[in-house]
């Protein structure tokens, strides 16, 4: 933008400037604030459900994948037709599993690789 200071009065430019200075320097700085905000409220809530998850299988079934094969109460026959449906197969079987029984995700591609 070309300003010409005959043609503003000393107020209309410094708000021409003001203006360029918002869109250059201000402008970028908050959505750089924006988004690191965005990432650090993300991995927060990661953090949280991961660790909430390895805090329901500890306490359901003892950190243990044998116990878990033990006790889980969902329907197995059904995680065995998907897990042996295809290529793809063991990963919905797992994503089935965490819908049902919120473990981490190391554990339920365990427990559906031991069924």
């Amino acid at each position: 933008m070309v300003v010409s200071k005959e043609g503003l009065g000393t107020m209309q430019l410094f708000v021409a400037i003001d203006m360029h200075m918002v869109f250059v320097y201000v402008f970028p700085l908050v959505l750089v604030a924006a988004y690191v905000a965005l990432k650090l409220s993300g991995n927060n809530r990661r953090k949280r459900k991961n660790a909430e998850e390895q805090d329901y299988f500890a306490s359901r079934y003892g950190s243990s994948v044998e116990r878990m094969l033990e006790e889980y109460r969902g329907d197995r026959l059904e995680l065995l037709s998907i897990r042996d449906s295809g290529r793809t197969g063991v990963l919905k079987a797992v994503m089935k599993l965490r819908t049902t029984d919120p473990v981490p995700l190391a554990i339920a591609s365990e427990f559906v690789k031991r069924l």
